[in-house]
C-alpha cells in the first residue's frame, strides 16, 4: 500500500474505499462482467463525491463527511482528481461496451472537464457520437484522440469506420434530396 496521504483518517478511508472499488471493478471488467464493474466504479465515485464542497462541512469539520476538497492539500486533491478521471473513463468504457451512447457522453464529459486532452475520453466520446449519427463532431473528437495518441490502433480503426459512415450518410442524403428536387 502507498504512503498515507496527509489528510484525516476519514478522508483516507474514503479514498481507500474508492481505490478498492476501482480495483474490484477493473477485475470484473477484465473478466467480462461489465455491469458488475459499472456498479463498482459507481460505488467508488460515491466515496469521492463526499469530497465535493459541501454546505454541511463549510463551517467546520464533520466526522460524517470527508473534508471539503477546497480544504485539502494539493497532493490529496490530485489523487482525488486522478481517481475521478480514471473512474469516469472506466464507466465510459463500460457504457461503450453495452452501447449506452448517451451515458458514454455523460461520463466522458466529466473526464474532459478535468482533463481536456484525455485521449481515451476523446476516443470514447467520438465513438459514441458516431453511433448517434453526429458524424462531424465524432470525427473531430476521434481526430483529436489520434493526434494525442497517433499509434493507437483502435483510434485509427474507429476513424476509418466513422469516415465510411459519414460517406454513406452523405450519399443517402444526396439521393434523398436529389429525388425531392428532381420533380
Amino acid at each position: 500500500m502507498a504512503e498515507p496521504l496527509p489528510c484525516s483518517e476519514k478522508d483516507q478511508e474514503c479514498i481507500q474505499m474508492a481505490i478498492s472499488n476501482k480495483e474490484i471493478g477493473n477485475a470484473l471488467f477484465r473478466e467480462g462482467h461489465i455491469r458488475k464493474a459499472m456498479r463498482k466504479y459507481h460505488d467508488a465515485l460515491l466515496y469521492l463525491k463526499g469530497f465535493e464542497d459541501n454546505p454541511l462541512t463549510a463551517f467546520g469539520s464533520s466526522t460524517a463527511y470527508p473534508t471539503s476538497i477546497s480544504k485539502l492539500n494539493t497532493e490529496t486533491r490530485k489523487v482525488i482528481q486522478d481517481l475521478n478521471i480514471s473512474l469516469s473513463n472506466n464507466l465510459a468504457a463500460c457504457t461503450l461496451k453495452v452501447e449506452k451512447w448517451e451515458s458514454v457522453l455523460r461520463h466522458t464529459e466529466q473526464v474532459l472537464k478535468l482533463d481536456p486532452e484525455n485521449a481515451k475520453a476523446l476516443f470514447r466520446r467520438g465513438s459514441a457520437m458516431v453511433q448517434l449519427n453526429n458524424f462531424e463532431e465524432g470525427l473531430k473528437m476521434l481526430q483529436q484522440a489520434a493526434t494525442l495518441n497517433p499509434k493507437d490502433v483502435a483510434i485509427k480503426k474507429q476513424l476509418q469506420v466513422a469516415n465510411v459512415k459519414l460517406k454513406d450518410y452523405r450519399e443517402k442524403e444526396k439521393k434523398l434530396f436529389k429525388g425531392a428536387f428532381s420533380e
